[in-house]
């Protein structure tokens, strides 16, 4: 249209013929052009309500991204948390089967005119297959004072095929003869399917009655599948309020 113009500038009708072959282009050409804008505003309209469509596509897909995320999370906490029971079940069957952190420490009953042993049971779990080696160390102390060597076979042994837990142990047909009536220092020695653990066991006559004081330790072994070092402090301790201790209260073990 706007070349159309130029020529109506530069060469003006002077006859009607002329004129009306003008007019006629002039309306062609407007209603061409008007055909071009109306599909164009309906091919803009059309992009537009694509682009909507997909916006809100988008958006939506977004959406449920965010969704699966969500679960996806929830997901792998449930996992973790189903990992750590599992885990802990495999922990706690394995305690029930080897007898866990359970140990048992040895005291005396002496109601029967002779001190007879007692095992006392300490944990949550029974211990299985407990070997218990019991060394006089008044006695030991004596052959050395005599330069005689050690006698293994003075040491008095014990087995216990299954140790119920919170109960105590006790055959009154075993003794363990006491080699001095004043005082008299034991170290017991267990293994079990759980371990190794050791016990100190000192006992004093204090006006014609025996009393006690007790430490147990850990052994360097491997318990629970790893690795241990002998405990720098006892997993048990029972110290009788009679039993003489040193100048600065401390027990002579």
């Amino acid at each position: 249209m706007a070349v159309l113009g130029g020529i109506v500038s530069a060469h003006a009708p002077t006859n009607i013929r002329h004129k009306t072959a003008y007019i006629v282009a002039f309306i062609c050409l407007g209603c061409f052009a008007w055909v071009v804008v109306i599909q164009q505003s309906r091919q803009t309209t059309k992009s537009e309500t694509e682009l909507r469509s997909e916006i809100t596509r988008l958006t939506s897909a977004s959406s449920e991204i965010t969704r699966l995320q969500s679960l996806n999370n929830k997901l792998e906490e449930q996992l973790l948390d189903l990992g750590r029971m599992n885990t802990s079940l495999v922990k706690e069957n394995t305690s029930v089967v080897t007898g866990g952190d359970s140990i048992c420490y040895m005291d005396f009953m002496y109601q029967v005119g002779q001190p007879i042993p007692v095992f006392v049971h300490v944990g949550r779990y029974p211990l299985y297959d407990l070997d218990v080696r019991i060394v006089d160390l008044v006695k030991m102390r004596k052959r050395f004072a005599e330069h005689l060597g050690v006698d293994l076979a003075s040491d008095v042994s014990y087995k216990i095929r299954e140790f119920q837990a919170g109960k105590a142990w006790i055959d009154q047909s075993l003794s363990v003869p006491f080699s001095d009536q004043r005082e008299q220092d034991f170290n017991v020695f267990f293994s079990a399917r759980n371990g190794i653990w050791t016990e100190q066991l000192r006992l004093r006559n204090v006006s014609g009655q025996w009393v006690k004081a007790i430490q147990v330790f850990f052994s360097p072994y491997v318990r629970s599948g790893k690795t241990s070092k002998p405990s720098p402090k006892p997993i048990y301790e029972e110290v009788s309020k009679e039993f003489p201790r040193n100048a600065d209260g401390t027990v002579p073990w």
